[in-house]
């Protein structure tokens, strides 16, 4: 039994850092993206 909750947790593990990284560039992206263009504009109207 506790053999098993081991590898169900590093199985978990896995699936959470894949899932961390997969929302970090589900954020980052757009909002970068977001930011080029605000700048852009921000300095067009300048």
């Amino acid at each position: 039994m506790p053999s098993y909750y081991e590898v169900k947790n590093d199985e978990i593990m896995e699936v959470n850092i894949l899932a961390f990284i997969a929302t970090a560039l589900f954020i980052l992206v757009p909002t970068a993206f977001l930011l080029i263009i605000y700048v852009k504009t921000v300095s067009q109207n300048d």
